[in-house]
C-alpha cells in the first residue's frame, strides 16, 4: 500500500509538471504569434501611406512633388511615383504635328530629359528608377486637385501634356491645369510640360517630420573596442591544468582563452 501510494503521488507530480510545461509552451506559442502579427501589421503600413494622392507637398532633391502612386502595379513594384508640383517647361507635343509614342518623341521628351539632366542632382539620380523622368500617360484615379498647377506658358498656357494619343493621329491628350480635367489638343500646340519620376524604395528613406524622401543613409558597423581591464583579461590564457599565461602560449597543447578552446600546434 505504501509503495502504491508513493507511485500514485509520483504519477500526479509528473503529470502536474507536464501540464505546467505544456501551458508554458502554449503561452509561448501564443506570445510569438501575437508579436509576429503586431510586427507584420507595423510594417504593412508605410509612414507615407496617408499622403498618397493628396496635395501634401513631398520633398525630393529639394523640390516640391506630389506622391501619386505607391507600389500599385507589379511593373512599378518597389517604387513610389512623384509628380512635379509645377510644370517645368513648355513645348509642342511633337514638331511633326502628329502623335508619336513618348520614347520616339524628339520634342517634348527632349524638354523632360534636359530638365532632368540639369536639375536633379547626381546624388539623387542614384535613387531614381531607370535614371530618367517622364510625363504621365494617364490620370486615372489621380485627385483632380493634384492635377491642378500653374503652367509656365505656351499657346494654351493652362494645359500640360500627357503622352497618350488623342481623338486622331494629330492630337495628344493633356490636362487642364485650372480644373484638373482631361483634355485633348493638336500635337502642334505649344503647352506646358510636367515631369514625373519613379523612386526606388530600396535606395531612399522617408522623413515623417519634413515629408521628405532622400537617399538612404549608408550604414556602418563600429569596430568594438575593449577597455584596458577587458583587454588585459582577454590576453590571459589557461592550460588544462589551470595554469595561466600572460599572452598566447607558444608551446604545443590545448588552452582556454575567453571561454573558448584553442589548440597550439
Amino acid at each position: 500500500m505504501c509503495v502504491y501510494k508513493r507511485a500514485t503521488q509520483d504519477f500526479f507530480i509528473i503529470n502536474s509538471i507536464k501540464q505546467t510545461i505544456m501551458k508554458k509552451n502554449i503561452f509561448k506559442t501564443l506570445a510569438v504569434t501575437v508579436l509576429s502579427a503586431v510586427s507584420l501589421t507595423a510594417w504593412a503600413v508605410e509612414p507615407y501611406a496617408g499622403l498618397v494622392n493628396t496635395t501634401t507637398e513631398i520633398t525630393f532633391d529639394g523640390k516640391a512633388w506630389y506622391l501619386i502612386e505607391d507600389n500599385s502595379t507589379a511593373a512599378n513594384a518597389g517604387t513610389v511615383t512623384l509628380l512635379s508640383q509645377e510644370c517645368v517647361g513648355k513645348s509642342v507635343y511633337n514638331s511633326s504635328g502628329s502623335f508619336v509614342t513618348y520614347d520616339n518623341n524628339p520634342t517634348v521628351k527632349e524638354v523632360v530629359d534636359t530638365w532632368y539632366s540639369s536639375n536633379i542632382t547626381e546624388n539623387s539620380k542614384t535613387a531614381v528608377a531607370d535614371n530618367k523622368a517622364f510625363i504621365l500617360e494617364s490620370i486615372n484615379g489621380i485627385n483632380a486637385d493634384v492635377l491642378k498647377c500653374n503652367p509656365v506658358g505656351g499657346t494654351y498656357s493652362n494645359l500640360w501634356w500627357l503622352c497618350s494619343k488623342g481623338t486622331s493621329d494629330t492630337r495628344a491628350k493633356c490636362v487642364d491645369g485650372d480644373v484638373g480635367y482631361l483634355d485633348d489638343r493638336p500635337a502642334s500646340w505649344e503647352q506646358s510640360v510636367r515631369p514625373a519620376i519613379k523612386v526606388d524604395l530600396s535606395k531612399i528613406e522617408f522623413n515623417t517630420e519634413t515629408n521628405t524622401f532622400g537617399p538612404a543613409a549608408a550604414t556602418s558597423v563600429a569596430t568594438p573596442t575593449l577597455s584596458p581591464a577587458d583587454a588585459a583579461k582577454s590576453n590571459i590564457w589557461y592550460d588544462l591544468n589551470g595554469r595561466h599565461y600572460q599572452g598566447k602560449p607558444t608551446m604545443q597543447g590545448v588552452y582556454i582563452n575567453n571561454h573558448q578552446k584553442y589548440v597550439v600546434k
